[in-house]
């Protein structure tokens, strides 16, 4: 019983742990491509 507890608690805070990382990676690579003078240049002015 404790042995199950201790695993789902585990693969609980895996899941968590990836997903805060994606978040934190996606908004790493939007920071990146919006702010790379690249895409600025290439945007027509309005």
């Amino acid at each position: 019983m404790i042995a199950a507890i201790v695993t789902v608690a585990l693969v609980a805070a895996e899941i968590w742990w990836a997903a805060r990382f994606d978040l934190e990676l996606q908004n790493d690579v939007c920071t990146r491509v919006l702010h790379t003078p690249d895409v600025q240049r290439d945007r027509p002015v309005a």
